[in-house]
């Protein structure tokens, strides 16, 4: 467990400044961009997450999957395979995008004379996501200095040059998605060269074909599952405006922390999960709930912190006209939280991706048809409940299913008390919110929940006094 804290430390450190570096500009970005630039820049991200995230077939998910299975020196000629292929498909992707860029704006409601982030965005995205296939080895290999030091080091050059390019050069949001390619490709271009130099490049298309058996019948829930994850903006687009959709922008982005914290954990125990998974022995399989609920407790209390002050976080971040954003960041941040159930990936583990793609279809649908009504009869804040109540449903019908095929035996005792003492703390906030109750009462209340979510940590033994004594050591030795 100790080797799992200190990992976990070292995992913190990039996650965590990716996300806290646009943080810390964003008091001073929010004050030279609009909030409708905000809007464009978010269409212009959704487009680049779902063309890139359809592109590339679900291969980093199988690569991460097969990784395990083959031999020892296959791993790097099936990265290798793999990366290869999401790269053609990239360059295809960008030439479609240049070749039509006018028709996409226009599909998406954003005005022509942005079509220069539309394009920069894609090719940030894309430079992003095969820069992650070098990531997945060194967090499969529990090489976690080399997956912090790179991940790092692109997390500040794109802070710098954004930094250069807004408040310098004042280029506008052009200047964000152009800070990210750059940060993107300066670092695979690196690892790049790297790799080639220790390991022969090698393209087996035996590798690729095994790849595709798990990769292929994920494209239909990746098509799906992006048009449900980015629905929330476009229609808010179309059905409001794009000062709207930059407001909601705003407050994903602040919530967004959360899921970044449980990834960042997540580079801990996915591979120790999947490892006990494989494994032969019985009891070896049975640890996996009780291994998973310290991570399940430490995700939900950054949960609980970020929306519980929320509303301090927009004051901090955020002029006036942002504040409304604070409401919307608590409902994200119940959702966000419960997606921890949702990266055990044991229909992955079973090649039961077919059904991933049916779940992802059928929860689509459900998003759509939340949004569309919380959106018409509430604006801006009703896209927060729309998404809220289609992901929780969508996710407990995950939930059960996967269950099915690979039993994870939770510590339910556990598992159910963090999660009402979180939703009924939360909830309780929001009604707090809307009638308005004085600010230092809800202050005093805030730091009750979170005094009290780490009492019961302790006193159900989820955490304890050796974990910080491990932290310390780990501290001392510069782990």
């Amino acid at each position: 467990m100790s080797k799992s804290i200190k990992n976990s430390l070292l995992y913190l450190i990039p996650s965590l400044s990716g996300v806290l570096l646009p943080l810390i500009s964003m008091p001073f970005f929010t004050r030279v961009l609009k909030v409708e630039d905000y809007g464009v820049l978010a269409l212009c991200q959704a487009y680049a997450v779902f063309i890139n995230s359809i592109s590339n077939f679900g291969m980093n998910i199988s690569y991460e999957r097969n990784f395990f299975e083959v031999k020892e020196y296959e791993k790097t000629e099936l990265l290798y395979t793999n990366l290869l292929f999401v790269f053609g498909t990239y360059l295809f992707f960008g030439i479609f995008t240049y070749t039509y860029q006018e028709k996409l704006l226009i599909f998406l409601k954003i005005p022509v004379s942005y079509s220069s982030t539309l394009l920069l965005a894609y090719f940030a995205t894309g430079m992003t996501s095969l820069k992650s296939f070098y990531l997945i080895y060194f967090k499969n290999m529990e090489n976690a200095k080399s997956f912090v030091w790179y991940t790092l080091d692109e997390s500040i050059i794109g802070f710098l040059f954004s930094i250069y390019f807004i408040l310098y050069l004042k280029i506008g949001i052009v200047g964000m998605v152009s800070s990210q390619f750059i940060a993107s490709g300066i670092i695979f271009l690196v690892l790049t060269r790297s790799f080639l130099l220790k390991y022969k490049f090698s393209f087996k298309y035996a590798l690729l074909k095994e790849s595709f058996k798990i990769s292929f019948p994920l494209t239909p829930r990746l098509f799906f599952g992006i048009i449900a994850n980015q629905f929330d903006k476009y229609i808010l687009g179309l059905m409001t405006n794009l000062g709207g959709v930059g407001l909601y922008s705003i407050a994903q982005k602040i919530a967004t922390v959360v899921f970044t914290f449980m990834t960042a954990i997540q580079n801990v125990w996915s591979p120790i999960v999947y490892k006990l998974m494989f494994s032969k022995g019985e009891d070896e399989k049975d640890k996996v709930g009780t291994y998973l609920t310290p991570f399940y407790f430490i995700s939900i209390l950054f949960a609980l912190f970020v929306s519980l002050f929320s509303e301090e976080i927009i004051f901090l971040l955020a002029p006036k006209e942002y504040h409304g954003a604070s409401q919307i960041v608590i409902l994200l941040s119940i959702l966000y939280s419960s997606y921890f159930f949702g990266k055990q990936n044991q229909l992955i583990f079973a090649k039961k991706t077919y059904l991933i793609s049916a779940l992802t279809l059928f929860g689509i649908i459900v998003n759509i048809i939340c949004n569309y009504f919380f959106v018409k009869y509430f604006g801006v804040i009703g896209v927060g409940w729309g998404t809220l109540i289609s992901g929780l449903f969508t996710g407990l019908l995950g939930y059960i299913i996967s269950q099915r095929f690979y039993k994870i035996a939770w510590n339910k005792p556990a598992i159910l008390t963090i999660s009402l003492l979180f939703l009924s703390s939360t909830l309780l906030l929001f009604i707090f919110n809307y009638l308005e109750i004085n600010y230092y009462l809800k202050l005093a209340y805030k730091i009750i929940i979170i005094l009290f979510f780490i009492f019961w940590g302790f006193k159900i033994k989820i955490i304890s006094i050796k974990h910080f004594q491990i932290l310390k050591f780990s501290t001392n030795n510069n782990i």
